[in-house]
């Protein structure tokens, strides 16, 4: 029996993406999110407009969480900086707010 390596690309448009840009409601409370594009994107690129007190809570063989406070940006659980951590293709994360908000999030790409 003999294999072969075989390389298949799709494409074609993501539905409801047409837009330069995504709204989203966050209700108060917590919420199962994620990005609507196929991009890898950080906390910072997302393009929240966080309250103090935020907090993403995203699985990776247990939850890290990520927390917004004001002056200061996304820090983790070390108190570290934390505006460039990525989020991978398709990982969906608990987002944590305490009142309603809209978040918009701009399309990251060019359409061709």
């Amino acid at each position: 029996m003999t294999t072969n390596n075989v390389t298949v690309l799709l494409s074609g448009k993501i539905p409801g993406t047409e837009s330069q840009s995504m709204t989203n409601n966050l209700p108060a409370g917590i919420a199962m999110i994620g990005s609507a594009y196929p991009v890898q994107r950080s906390i910072a690129s997302l393009g929240f407009n966080p309250a103090d007190g935020d907090t993403i809570y995203v699985y990776n063989s247990g939850y890290n969480a990520y927390s917004y406070i004001d002056g200061i940006g996304w820090i983790d659980d070390l108190f570290s900086i934390a505006d460039d951590v990525e989020f991978n293709i398709g990982v969906g994360f608990w987002y944590r707010t305490s009142s309603q908000r809209n978040w918009v999030e701009q399309k990251p790409y060019m359409d061709f």
